[in-house]
């Protein structure tokens, strides 16, 4: 990584990503992924026609620094109580039972923790837009090379329009939640609360690169979309048209499906005007509980969405934000088991509406890279 150094008005590039992808694959790449789309138009690939295609040379910023972050927050126990409860059984008769009730115990927790970030990468340009440019990564930072110009021969080459300070304060937004699941797990305990974090940069040193894309369009319907080539992978992310025509069809078969099942199991159930047999004997004991326990559900929630946020530190692929996605689905699903009269309803909730919006980031993100 580059030294430390201070910002001038215009930093120099100091390192290229060369151009390993041709001309002719990246047309061929986008002549595949044109084929490939979802919900395409029919001929969308034969009808399509693919203008100029012009390699470019993107700015971008990576950072390195050390964080030490100090916090305060709460470690939270789990405990259980017994508690009894009345309720109303099949005969109209109220029974006394009881159950056992998850509580949390809440302590004072503040401590430190440490983390090094190395090469977070910022793009440089406002022109293109940032999420696409994130969607192409990764790149292969180990291929870099010292800038010289006669990398740039046959190709354009973009000045940044982000520059070394506002690159660093977009940096900060991406060491964010890295830094806050480490203190996460610092806290420990079966739950945490952070209240304030106050982060401490050293050490920051940057590198001003170039990478490579392949930037083209072509025009379908009278109506032109955009694609770019990541020229190192050959990753292909751009614009496309949708058939509604499709959708629509595919929707009605969802539908109809939906309708089929529904169908069959109302067929199985038995006639409203037919008596049940009555019951021989009366059954010994009450038949056990398949559902989870509210405290399990609860329990299974909280550890499936630190699951979640771990694989999102790493995820790069479709494949791996779909995961992430089914993930948050799957604890939303768990924290909805949590009945209102559960002492961790309240907190439960509360938690549904923040990891509602994980799940829509992690489906966001899964859009984008397959587009």
């Amino acid at each position: 990584m580059a030294q430390s150094r201070s910002a001038s008005p215009v930093v120099a590039p100091e390192a290229v990503l060369p151009f390993t992808v041709s001309q002719k694959a990246a047309r061929s790449g986008i002549q595949k992924w044109l084929s490939s789309r979802w919900f395409a138009p029919n001929g969308l690939k034969k009808l399509a026609q693919q203008e100029g295609i012009q390699g470019v040379y993107l700015p971008f910023w990576t950072y390195d620094c050390n964080t030490v972050s100090h916090y305060t927050g709460e470690r939270g126990t789990h405990y259980y109580v017994t508690e009894t409860y009345t309720e109303t059984n099949s005969e109209g008769k109220t029974e006394t039972k009881t159950r056992q009730v998850q509580r949390t115990r809440w302590r004072s927790h503040s401590g430190r923790v440490d983390h090094f970030f190395d090469d977070i990468l910022i793009p440089g340009s406002q022109s293109v837009n940032t999420q696409r440019l994130e969607a192409l990564e990764p790149w292969d930072l180990s291929k870099l090379m010292p800038y010289d110009a006669s990398y740039l021969s046959g190709f354009k080459a973009q000045r940044y329009q982000v520059n070394l300070k506002q690159g660093f304060e977009l940096a900060k937004g991406k060491m964010e939640e890295p830094i806050r699941f480490e203190i996460r797990r610092d806290i420990g305990g079966d739950e945490q609360r952070i209240h304030s974090v106050s982060t401490s940069y050293s050490a920051i040193t940057f590198k001003h690169l170039l990478l490579p894309v392949w930037i083209s369009a072509y025009r379908f319907n009278n109506k032109q979309y955009q694609v770019m080539v990541n020229a190192q992978t050959g990753e292909v992310l751009g614009d496309r048209p949708y058939s509604v025509w499709k959708i629509s069809a595919t929707v009605l078969a969802v539908l109809t499906t939906i309708s089929i099942i529904l169908g069959i199991r109302n067929l199985n159930r038995p006639s409203p005007n037919l008596p049940l047999p009555a019951p021989t004997a009366p059954p010994a004991s009450p038949a056990p509980s398949q559902p989870l326990q509210p405290d399990e559900a609860f329990r299974q929630a909280i550890n499936t969405a630190g699951n979640a946020a771990l694989l999102t530190q790493s995820a790069q692929t479709v494949q791996d934000w779909q995961q992430i996605a089914t993930e948050w689905e799957r604890a939303i699903a768990l924290l909805r088991a949590v009945p209102p009269a559960h002492p961790n309803y309240s907190t439960a909730q509360q938690k549904v509406g923040e990891y509602q919006r994980n799940l829509d980031y992690a489906r966001q993100q899964a859009q984008n890279l397959a587009q």
